[in-house]
């Protein structure tokens, strides 16, 4: 086996894509990551991380980090072992900082264990995740309202809701400015929330993968929760992206918060696989 690392995210697609593809939906958090920075206007300030392990002239693992976030990693955990040695031995001599590791949660736990007995730092599970599908949407029961694309007018209602989002969902991850978050999502028509008649609730489109297109973040305050507005809101914008030729809608939810998984499921979301996110460096 090799490890190759590769100077851009095109570079990387390229080896990489036709392996990820043939599991394309499970693979489509590294996927949507690297088209978003392969189709960036500018590149990020931090130059981002890419590997593959070669086996022969296959494909048989993968990494990708954008910093400060953690390090992305696809693979079989059956022939994993020399792969991850591989990976972690080219970030050490990197000196990359590296976070934690999110993945599949068999292979990113395997990815823990190496980097806990190799580096010596303490690897903590922090988010057990499960990605859903959708390909038809069920009916639902709608409250009053109807869904729209955000507009400039709404910032300075979705600056704060994507900062509480941060907090209740996912506090142990870097906070991005939520005022450029809001702003670039409007800008980009990724942003839509549910008037009834003032804004309720907030959905956004996160990553594009084919035929495949994310939906994150998903957001209710909680004065307005309960009312089946984030319901609503996911299951018309959902439809909205199958309408425009999307195949399949995915999301992550929290598999600690039985409240959203019914939602999604009620919606017509299906199990795919789940993840976990694990922070390197925390003591127990």
């Amino acid at each position: 086996m090799e490890l190759r690392s590769y100077p851009s995210a095109s570079a990387f697609l390229r080896d990489v894509q036709p392996w990820l593809a043939k599991e394309e939906l499970h693979n489509s958090l590294m996927l949507g990551i690297a088209s978003r920075v392969a189709s960036a206007a500018q590149p990020p300030e931090d130059p981002p991380y890419f590997a593959a392990v070669i086996d022969g002239a296959s494909v048989v693992f993968a990494a990708l980090m954008t910093p400060p976030y953690r390090v992305v990693v696809c693979g079989e955990t059956a022939t994993a072992t020399e792969a991850i040695h591989l990976l972690l031995t080219d970030l050490r001599e990197k000196r990359l900082p590296v976070p934690g590791v999110i993945g599949r949660t068999r292979i990113a736990a395997q990815v823990a264990h190496a980097w806990a007995r190799e580096v010596g730092e303490p690897a903590e599970r922090t988010r057990n995740e499960r990605l859903y599908a959708l390909g038809r949407v069920e009916p639902v029961s709608a409250p009053g309202g109807t869904m729209r694309a955000a507009t400039s007018n709404d910032a300075p209602t979705l600056v704060p809701w994507l900062r509480a989002f941060h907090d209740e969902a996912i506090p142990d991850n870097p906070l991005e400015d939520p005022w450029r978050v809001a702003h670039r999502g409007i800008d980009n028509g990724r942003l839509f929330v549910w008037d009834a008649p003032e804004p309720v609730s907030m959905a956004g489109i996160s990553r594009r993968t084919g035929a495949i297109i994310s939906i994150a973040p998903v957001y209710t305050p909680t004065e307005y929760r309960n009312r089946g507005y984030g319901t609503a809101l996911v299951a018309a914008l959902s439809q909205r992206l199958l309408d425009a030729g999307h195949t399949t809608c995915c999301l992550f939810a929290d598999l600690a918060n039985p409240v959203s998984n019914h939602i999604y499921q009620k919606i017509g979301f299906r199990k795919v696989c789940d993840f976990a996110e694990i922070t390197f460096g925390r003591g127990e």
